[in-house]
């Protein structure tokens, strides 16, 4: 009997693994696709999908350990105990062979003397009073990502199951590339807000400035191929040179004509944060001889960039002109200009190089984690639109689900149906198993009449007649009273 049920729901979850895939926009996509996302809709806690074992305190065993070889080897140690990390504080004194404590002080302390008072410490200092922090310039959103959505609505449609909107919403939290990011700019806020974005890796910037930095340090190999040469070693006597204390970097001696080329090039490089004044100050001078003869050797080769898109007889550009290339044409070709919205995947969004930004995603992920309410705002029309329907149960829970329900009356339906809607009415949230034991005590799971409600069941599943969870529980749908308004005409 209960081997029937499981075949089913076996059955149900295999139709939703092997079907073809469907995108967020209902259209099927290729098999590879439908590979790179593995679902799990179950939301039963893991502890509960399986069934309880042993009690592992029983037999007064826990983990392997057993309390009475502990208390016989503490017997055969004297009583001798041991310290919080291993260390021998010898035998155990009785409560009579301990020192007396010291006796309490003949004059008490005078209460009216005033306390000297402390400074309050800078580090739980709060801020000013009257001062609020700035708000952020953006607003946040979570919306499901496309792809995803997809997965998850074709393996909702093939499971015939109703799952709580919450959870499906937490679900796609679990995973950053679930989901995405929407950026608003906020409105009334001094000077406006807008969007700078890459339109190679989606980095989002509120700066243009550093939107154009970013592309240049990132995706310079998009345009340029860098391409390593010999050159002659620098000739002449050198007593120091220059080296850079956050990277280690030997930038040359000062006096050399290539120091202030590589001075710009480890800044852009190492710290692009910090000015050229802030960055001086990282350099260190270094007399060290086998420093000046590494340097030497370090200068001997050149590296040199080359156009992907130009001739091959085209001359090469060193580091500075390759820069100013970028800056002045080719990056601006990678930066977006939004004024008002902004989409970004979720793993993107999280490790922004904007600070603002940054800070602003990791709160709201934050807040987003512990309740889901723009996911699940974003999650209600799309699901509807794919052709699911929403429902509450005990109106507090949302459950999204395949079937619309479809209350069918007992009395018009044939007696095993019948009697099937009758128990659930009145026993909701019981499974298949504990329903078909109470219909049908004792009978073996091959008996005709118990085979033939299984498939009744599996149709009024099927037709919404009858609500499966995604626990694997049974309930009726609620019937709304024939003297109460319809739900449009309800204030």
């Amino acid at each position: 009997m209960r081997a029937e049920i499981r075949n089913v729901v076996a059955f149900a979850e295999n139709a939703g693994t092997s079907g073809a895939f469907m995108d967020g926009q209902g259209e099927k996509g290729g098999a590879a696709e439908q590979a790179e996302i593995a679902f799990d809709l179950n939301f039963v806690p893991t502890w509960a999908r399986k069934p309880p074992d042993r009690n592992p305190y029983a037999d007064g065993r826990f983990e392997g350990r057993d309390v009475a070889d502990y208390e016989r080897r503490e017997r055969d140690r004297g009583g001798e105990r041991r310290g919080r990390f291993g260390d021998r504080r010898g035998p155990r004194r009785d409560r009579d062979d301990r020192a007396p404590r010291a006796p309490a002080r003949d004059t008490p302390r005078d209460r009216a003397s005033p306390r000297p008072e402390r400074e309050p410490s800078p580090r739980f200092a709060g801020p000013p009073s009257g001062e609020r922090p700035a708000p952020s310039p953006v607003e946040i959103h979570f919306i499901p990502e496309r792809r995803s959505l997809g997965a998850a609505v074709h393996r909702i449609h093939a499971a015939h199951r109703a799952y709580p909107l919450s959870e499906l919403a937490h679900f796609f939290l679990s995973k950053p590339e679930f989901c995405a990011v929407k950026f608003d700019a906020r409105r009334g806020v001094e000077p406006p807000v807008r969007f700078y974005q890459c339109a190679e890796c989606q980095s989002l910037f509120l700066d243009r400035t550093q939107a154009l930095d970013h592309a240049i340090g990132r995706h310079a190999d998009r345009f340029f191929e860098a391409r390593e040469t010999q050159l002659e070693p620098p000739q002449g006597q050198f007593i120091c040179v220059a080296r850079c204390r956050r990277s280690g970097r030997l930038l040359g001696p000062p006096n050399h004509h290539a120091y202030n080329e590589n001075l710009l090039q480890a800044r852009a490089e190492v710290a692009p944060d910090l000015s050229l004044d802030e960055y001086r100050q990282q350099i260190e001078t270094v007399r060290d001889p086998e420093a000046i003869e590494r340097w030497k050797q370090e200068a001997s080769r050149a590296t040199l960039y080359h156009r992907r898109d130009a001739p091959p007889d085209a001359p090469p550009l060193k580091w500075h002109e390759a820069r100013a290339l970028l800056r002045d044409q080719l990056a601006p070709t990678l930066i977006r200009e939004a004024a008002a919205h902004a989409t970004v995947p979720a793993p993107v969004a999280l490790a922004l190089e904007d600070a603002r930004l940054r800070a602003a995603v990791r709160e709201a992920w934050t807040l987003e984690n512990r309740f889901p309410m723009s996911l699940m705002y974003a999650l209600r029309p799309a699901l509807r639109h794919m052709g699911l329907h929403l429902f509450k149960a005990g109106d507090a829970h949302t459950f999204v689900t395949a079937v619309a329900p479809a209350p069918l009356d007992p009395e018009r339906a044939i007696p095993p149906i019948r009697d099937a809607l009758k128990y659930l009415g009145e026993h909701p949230g019981v499974t298949r198993a504990q329903m078909l034991q109470d219909l049908f005590p004792g009978r073996a799971p091959d008996d005709p009449e118990l085979r033939a409600v299984v498939g009744h069941l599996h149709w009024l599943v099927e037709k919404g007649h009858v609500i499966e969870f995604f626990d694997g529980t049974l309930s009726v749908p609620r019937r709304h009273r024939a003297d109460s308004p319809p739900a449009a005409e309800r204030p």
